[in-house]
């Protein structure tokens, strides 16, 4: 006889037998070594060992149905137990039938044909549902999972594996609520890794909805082309681990919510292909990595957060988010950053209208290749490392602190350097900086201070200023 354990995370290394339970369990191994000792074993043995293990359960358990073995350990209960396999749509029905599964390892067997869910299928701790690789689960009217969860009482240690898929059928249905695939309100330590598709909803949460502030160390991952008014994929979903979503979609007319949607405190990662506004909005506290090919804009108004690698999407990498360490975003169709005050904003490149764009109060440094200016409109700045923007590599950022700008190319008769930067210190290098007029280096900036080092062949104007300047 085989005991399957859970997936990793759900047994620590002290996990050990509570003492009154041991001679239960040594009880039933010892059964087991009876039969698997004797492979001619008759029905006695057999009936044996299903009174032992069916003695050892009803003592452990105070539900008669449960199917599990409880133990517990210095940190939380964990589980040993055994799975139910699910090989026809009749057995489906049977333990899928609206009353909670809990204390549960289901296997749901392939079968070539998908099983449909035609119950809303309330979900409590302690339940695994896996499969074999390929197996669908349908939706069959207005039917999805939801957590018996309350304030003071979560439910915990669910896994939904990734080996089974989830057919919201878009088609047929739009979910009435929210939620379209789960609503997982008052949940902790949970996986809910199953692939999610195709699920309509008119509420929020395409796919996965909770209440404010009611979920902690979950993991949600693999969605695609889901859609609701907010949160085409997630809302609300806080203190998560959120990932590998594409094409999933906010109602059309709404503002700039985002697929992943008010889920605070997270770290969320690979979003792409979201329309038609952003990938992720209103996430704050959080981590947000590798959101890319979004429609609009890859963050927006999500504060207090690390958010790096921003690439390819369709207008503003990152906009309106304050407070924020913000590095390589890149190939945007637009502005790089935009309107992200009190931000370290660092590597912004590529990006076809602008790298940094009205971000006050900020360090901004390694800004280069943008089609446009390298840093505009951006006031009381330190600002640094800004080479080969196809215009002024820095214009209109008064009260700043602007150093080592090269190379960047005006196509006009501003300068090339920085442009129109009052009440500003500037540091060298400026270098290999052009443009049509006779000020390739620095111009139009009033009340400055300049400690310069040039290339040699090109000027400055700088307007009523104390200057040290060598070119």
């Amino acid at each position: 006889m085989t005991v399957i354990l859970p997936a990793s995370g759900y047994m620590s290394d002290s996990t050990r037998i509570k003492g009154e339970m041991k001679s239960s369990f040594e009880e039933l191994r010892d059964a087991i070594e009876v039969v698997d000792t004797n492979a001619d074993a008759n029905t006695s043995n057999m009936t044996a060992l299903t009174g032992a293990v069916n003695g050892v359960v009803s003592g452990l358990s105070t539900h008669a149905n449960d199917s599990v073995i409880h133990v517990t350990s210095a940190e939380k209960a964990k589980l040993i137990y055994v799975p139910t396999y699910v090989a026809t749509q009749q057995e489906f029905d049977a333990l899928f039938d609206g009353t909670t599964l809990e204390n549960l390892n289901i296997y749901l067997v392939y079968t070539g044909t998908s099983y449909e869910l035609k119950n809303n299928i309330p979900i409590g701790s302690n339940l695994k549902i896996d499969s074999d690789p390929g197996v669908i689960v349908v939706r069959k009217g207005q039917y999805r999972f939801h957590s018996t969860g309350t304030f003071g009482s979560n439910v915990k240690y669910v896994h939904f594996t990734d080996k089974w898929s989830f057919d919201g059928a878009r088609a047929t249905y739009t979910y009435s609520g929210s939620g379209g695939f789960a609503n997982i309100s008052y949940t902790e330590e949970c996986k809910f890794e199953t692939y999610v598709f195709d699920c309509l909803v008119a509420g929020d949460g395409g796919a996965y909805y909770a209440t404010t502030a009611t979920t902690i160390n979950n993991v949600i991952r693999n969605i695609k082309n889901c859609e609701a008014v907010n949160g085409g994929a997630c809302y609300n979903c806080d203190y998560s681990i959120i990932s590998n979503i594409s094409n999933c979609q906010t109602t059309v007319g709404a503002a700039n919510v985002g697929i992943v949607y008010s889920c605070n405190n997270s770290i969320i990662s690979n979003i792409s292909y979201s329309s038609p506004r952003s990938s992720v909005s209103n996430c704050d506290n959080c981590t947000i990595t590798n959101i890319h090919h979004s429609q609009r804009y890859g963050c927006y108004e999500c504060d207090n957060c690390t958010i790096t690698d921003i690439y390819n999407n369709g207008e503003e990498g990152v906009l309106l988010c304050e407070n924020c360490d913000i590095s390589n975003v890149h190939n945007n169709g637009k502005i790089g950053v935009s309107s992200c005050n009190y931000c370290t904003i660092t590597n912004i490149h590529h990006n076809i209208t602008m790298g940094v764009y009205n971000c006050n109060y900020c360090t901004i440094t390694n800004i280069h290749h943008n089609t446009t200016n390298g840093v505009s409109t951006s006031n009381k700045c330190t600002i640094t490392n800004i080479h080969n923007n196809s215009k002024s590599g820095v214009i209109s950022c008064d009260e700043s602190m602007i150093s080592d700008v090269q190379n960047n190319i005006e196509s006009g008769t501003l300068a090339g350097g920085a442009v129109t930067c009052d009440n500003s210190v500037f540091f060298g290098p400026f270098r290999g900086n052009t443009s049509t007029g006779s000020y390739n280096h620095i111009s139009n900036s009033v009340n400055c201070i300049a400690f310069v080092i040039g290339d040699g062949t090109s000027s400055l104007l700088i307007s009523s200023s104390r200057a040290t300047i060598n070119f």
